[in-house]
C-alpha cells in the first residue's frame, strides 16, 4: 500500500497543490427514493445497502452524537431533568412492543410541554441503543409537528440519524428535504445525512452531499471529522491528512473525536509509525488522549507486534478491556502468539480465561496449537486438538502441521503421532509427505522397520506419492549400518555431530531466515553463512532435532532454489577419512578463530565440514521397497 503524506509543514504546500477530484460517479444509475407517509404507526427498517457495499466496521465513532455547535440544542439545567427523562425511557423500554402504550406513555407525560424539544432530544439520546424503538419515538413527534409543536432542527437532525441506523436511507434523505422545505436546513441537518451515509457504507454519496454542502453553508468541526473517519475507514490516508490541513486552515480547534479518527485510520491502514507519532503529539498538546484513544493504540500495538507497548497500554485500559471488549483480548492473544516472548504462554493462558467459553474463534484455536506445539507442551498441544476435532475445527496451514509433526518427534511420542495422523484424515486436516516421514523416522529409530513401510500403504490411500526422500528413509537403517563400517564416514554416525551443512542456497537468503526454518525443528546454537558462498551451516543443540530437521528439509525449497543438506563437520572429529588434518584453506571470508572452533571449522568453508560420504552403489539399491526405478538414485 502506498504510505500517505505526513501532516507536517514541510509537506503541507504539497499536500494543497495535489489537487484529485474527491467524487468520482459509479455507474450505477440512481434509484429514485421511495416516498412514503412518515406519520404511519410502525416504521419498518430496510437494509438498503447491498452485500457489495464496503463493510461498515463493528463501532463507528461516536459522530452521531456529538453536538453540533451551529444548534442552539443544550440540557435544561433543572437538576431532576435527566433522572425523570430515564424514567420514562425505562417505561418505553418495558412497553417497546405495544406501539398503543407507546403513544399514550408520550402524550401522559409532562416532561414535553414543561420541557419542550430539550426532553424530546434527551429521550432520543438515552434511546441510543436502541434505534427501532427510538424510531417509534420519533415517528410519534413528527405527529405532533402538524398539531402545533414545531420541531426543531436537532430534531430533524436526530430524525435522520435514527433513520441511518436502522439503515433506512431513504427515509434520512426525506426528512433532510422536509427539513429544508421547512427552513430547518442548516450545518446540523447536513452534519445528520452525512453521518447516515457514512453508516451505511455509502462514501461516494457522503463525499458529494459535502461538496453541496460547502455551497449553502459553513462546515463545522464535526463536518470533518466525519470525513476523517470515511477516509480512515478506507484507507485513504492522503485524503484523511488533507482534511486534517483543511481544519487547521478553517481557523478550526481539533477535538478529541478528529484525534481519534486519525489514530484508528492510521491503524486500519497499517501505519503504526504516524500512530505513535499522532499519539506522542497528543500528549504534549492540550487534547489529551481518552479511553478511546487508549483502545485504538492497544489495538495499533497489537497489530503491530510490539508486546512490551501494548502491555503499557493495557495496564491503562485493562478494566475495560476485560469487562467490555472481548475482540481486544483476542487481539493480544494473537499478538502473544505471534511474539517471541519467553513467557508469553503464561501471559496467554491468563487473557484466556476472560474470554467466555461460547465465544469460540476457529483461527485463534489453531494459534494455540501452534504456540503449544512449539513450546513442546505436548499435553497442552493435544488437548487442543482433540478439542478442535470434536468442534469440526480443520487446520489447514502447512507450518501448524510441521509445529505438530515437530512436537511429537521431539518428544519420541510415536504413539500419540500415528493416533493423530488417523484422526487428522478423517478429519480432512491439511495431510503432507512430512506426517508419514515423521512416523517412518521414528519407527526406524525404535528399529519397527515393518511398521515402518507398511506406512508406503497408509500414504497410498491417502493419495500421497513417495518421494525419493521416503525411499531414503525407509533405506536409513542401512545407510547407518554402512557408515558404522570402517569405510563409512564418520560425520553422519557421530552422535555429538549437530552441524548440519546448507548447499544451494539462493543468494537472497540470509542467515536470519536459516534460523527461521531451522528453528522449528528445535533451539540453534549458530547459524552461519559465510561472505559470498551459495551455502550455510547450522549447528543444533541436539542431535535428534538435527537428525528431524536434515530429513524433513533436505531438497525442499528456500528462497527460490532446492536446498541440499548433509552433516557438517563434528567438534569431536576434525580429521578427514584418511586420518589427517583438512587442508587449510586461505579464504578471506572466512570466520574468526574463536567462532569457527564451534563447528570444528580452522580454515576455509570447506572445513566447516562439508565431506562427500564415499558412493556404494549397492547402498541406495531400492528393489525391496520401490521396484527397479529406484536402483540408480544417487543422494542429491
Amino acid at each position: 500500500m502506498k504510505r500517505g503524506f505526513g501532516i507536517s509543514n514541510r509537506v503541507k504546500s504539497e499536500l494543497i497543490q495535489q489537487q484529485q477530484k474527491w467524487y468520482v460517479k459509479p455507474k450505477t444509475t440512481q434509484k429514485n427514493l421511495n416516498r412514503r407517509f412518515i406519520g404511519e404507526p410502525f416504521i419498518q427498517s430496510r437494509f438498503f445497502c447491498s452485500k457489495n457495499d464496503f463493510p461498515r466496521p463493528r463501532e463507528i465513532t461516536k459522530l452521531f452524537t456529538e453536538k453540533d455547535p451551529s444548534t442552539s440544542y443544550r440540557f435544561d439545567e433543572e437538576p431532576n431533568f435527566i433522572f425523570d427523562v430515564s424514567k420514562l425511557r425505562d417505561k418505553l423500554l418495558e412497553n417497546a412492543s405495544d406501539l398503543v402504550k407507546i403513544e399514550g406513555i408520550l402524550d401522559s407525560s409532562y416532561l414535553f410541554p414543561r420541557h419542550g424539544s430539550s426532553a424530546f432530544i434527551e429521550l432520543l439520546n438515552q434511546l441510543r441503543s436502541r434505534p427501532q424503538l427510538a424510531l417509534q419515538v420519533f415517528s410519534w413527534r413528527f405527529k405532533k409537528n402538524h398539531e402545533g409543536w414545531a420541531m426543531e432542527t436537532e430534531e430533524y437532525a436526530k430524525g435522520i440519524v435514527i433513520s441511518g441506523r436502522v439503515k433506512d436511507v431513504d427515509l434520512a434523505v426525506e426528512l433532510f428535504m422536509v427539513a429544508a422545505s421547512m427552513g430547518r436546513g442548516t450545518t446540523s441537518t447536513y452534519n445528520a445525512l452525512m453521518s447516515a451515509y457514512l453508516y451505511n457504507g455509502l462514501d461516494w454519496k457522503c463525499r458529494k452531499l459535502f461538496i453541496e454542502m460547502k455551497k449553502e453553508v459553513v462546515p463545522t468541526i464535526v463536518t470533518y471529522n466525519i470525513l476523517t473517519s470515511l477516509y480512515g475507514r478506507l484507507c485513504l490516508v492522503p485524503y484523511m491528512e488533507r482534511i486534517f490541513l483543511e481544519i487547521k486552515e478553517a481557523n478550526l480547534s481539533p477535538n478529541i473525536t478528529t484525534y481519534n479518527n486519525l489514530i484508528s485510520g492510521y491503524v486500519t491502514a497499517c501505519q503504526f509509525d504516524k500512530m505513535e507519532w499522532m499519539y506522542a503529539f497528543m500528549e504534549q498538546g492540550p487534547v489529551k488522549p481518552d479511553i478511546k484513544t487508549h483502545l485504538y493504540m492497544l489495538r495499533g500495538y497489537a497489530h503491530w507486534k510490539k508486546v512490551d507497548k501494548m502491555e503499557s497500554i493495557y495496564e491503562l485500559v485493562k478494566d475495560h478491556v476485560n469487562e467490555k471488549d472481548v475482540v481486544l483480548v483476542r487481539t493480544m492473544i494473537a499478538a502473544y502468539c505471534d511474539s517471541s516472548d519467553p513467557d508469553r504462554v503464561r501471559k496467554i493462558e491468563a487473557l484466556m480465561k476472560i474470554i467466555p467459553e461460547e465465544d469460540y474463534r476457529a483461527w485463534l484455536h489453531v494459534k494455540l496449537i501452534n504456540v503449544y506445539a512449539q513450546e513442546n507442551l505436548i499435553e497442552c498441544m493435544q488437548s487442543y486438538i482433540n478439542d478442535a476435532f470434536n468442534r469440526n475445527t480443520r487446520v489447514v496451514t502447512k507450518n501448524v502441521m510441521l509445529s505438530i509433526i515437530a512436537t511429537f518427534f521431539r518428544c519420541n511420542a510415536v504413539e500419540e503421532l500415528a493416533k493423530f495422523v488417523k484422526q487428522a484424515e478423517s478429519a480432512r486436516w491439511r495431510i503432507c509427505r512430512s506426517l508419514y516421514h515423521c512416523k517412518m523416522v521414528m519407527y526406524s529409530s525404535q528399529n519397527r522397520l515393518e511398521e515402518m513401510e507398511k506406512i508406503l500403504e497408509e500414504m497410498e490411500q491417502s493419495n500421497i506419492d513417495p518421494s525419493k526422500k521416503t525411499f531414503l528413509i525407509i533405506a536409513w537403517p542401512r545407510i547407518a549400518t554402512y557408515q558404522s563400517t570402517p569405510g563409512g564416514t564418520q560425520n553422519e554416525s557421530d552422535p555429538n555431530n549437530t552441524t548440519i551443512f546448507v548447499g544451494g542456497l539462493d543468494s537472497n537468503v540470509t542467515e536470519e531466515n536459516l534460523r527461521q526454518v531451522f528453528s522449528q525443528f528445535g533451539e540453534l546454537s549458530h547459524v552461519k553463512i559465510p561472505v559470498g558462498k551459495r551455502c550455510g551451516f547450522v549447528q543444533f543443540d541436539n542431535r535428534t532435532c538435527a537428525e528431524e530437521a536434515l530429513l524433513m528439509l533436505n531438497g525442499s525449497q528456500l528462497g527460490g532454489s532446492n536446498i541440499r543438506l548433509s552433516w557438517g563437520r563434528s567438534p569431536s572429529n576434525k580429521q578427514d577419512q584418511s586420518g589427517g588434518m583438512v587442508q587449510q584453506h586461505a579464504d578471506s571470508n572466512q570466520w574468526p578463530a574463536a567462532a569457527g572452533n564451534m563447528y570444528g571449522y580452522n580454515g576455509g568453508y570447506e572445513a566447516y565440514g562439508y565431506v562427500s560420504a564415499a558412493q556404494d552403489p549397492n547402498m541406495y539399491s531400492y528393489q525391496g521397497y520401490g521396484g527397479p526405478g529406484y536402483g540408480n538414485y544417487q543422494q542429491q
